[in-house]
């Protein structure tokens, strides 16, 4: 597995290394009014489709021609990252809203379970006389915290269970 790793973050950096001799090549390149139309030509007198072209002339346009590659591949990379991004933001844009639509429906669980709770308080309060303990109440929301420090599992007893301290919200 980390062999794998290593081996895809090797071959990251050659591409990256890649991508960087393109762009320093690019910028060192110094764009000349070089005029196609006006290369110096003669026609063979053998060959039809051949031109026979000045020397000059000839290595301008194989220089071109050399950087004319590079930045087509340098463009085909952006625009491929550009789509990874792209690809990256949706993919990131519908979790935040899945997230969104699992938060709203959990706050309405939690509402509908802190209305069963106070409830259940009423009830026993009209019919017994006796309410839910106030750290129940505080776990369910219904109440404001109070100032003691709520005990933490390792501080409990071991005959102590959370299932016996109610439920938690």
């Amino acid at each position: 597995m980390r062999e794998s790793i290593k081996q895809g973050q090797q071959k990251l950096a050659a591409v990256e290394n890649e991508t960087k001799q393109r762009q320093a090549k690019l910028k060192t390149y110094q764009a000349t009014k070089f005029d196609v139309n006006s290369v110096k030509t003669k026609e063979s007198r053998f060959h039809k489709r051949y031109v026979l072209v000045d020397r000059f002339d000839f290595d301008k346009l194989k220089q071109g021609a050399s950087l004319t590659d590079t930045y087509f591949t340098e463009t085909l990379s952006q625009r491929s990252d550009m789509d990874i991004q792209k690809d990256q933001l949706i993919k990131a844009e519908s979790k935040a809203m899945e997230l969104d639509i699992e938060n709203r429906r959990l706050q309405k669980l939690v509402g509908t379970l802190q209305g069963i709770v106070r409830s259940v308080d009423r009830f026993l309060q009209r019919k017994l006389g006796v309410g839910l303990p106030s750290e129940w109440l505080e776990r369910a929301g219904l109440k404001e915290p109070s100032k003691k420090a709520p005990q933490r599992p390792q501080e409990r007893s071991e005959g102590q269970h959370d299932e016996l301290d109610g439920p938690s919200l």
